[in-house]
């Protein structure tokens, strides 16, 4: 891929921050379930946030 389609080279901390976004949705989906929000239900609600998202980011 080219630097205009795929921005992110190495050393750069786009990995260091992916894994930061991971972590985030890690802790959402923990405290969807200590909320008591079944294990399916917090991950759907996971899911949704990331597509929203996603879509956000395409948007803007």
């Amino acid at each position: 891929m080219t630097d205009e389609i795929w921005p992110f080279g190495e050393g750069n901390g786009f990995e260091e921050n992916l894994g930061k976004f991971a972590r985030l949705l890690r802790c959402l989906f923990d405290a969807l379930k200590d909320a008591g929000f079944t294990e399916q239900q917090a991950f759907e609600l996971v899911k949704d946030f990331l597509k929203s998202s996603l879509l956000a980011a395409k948007g803007a």
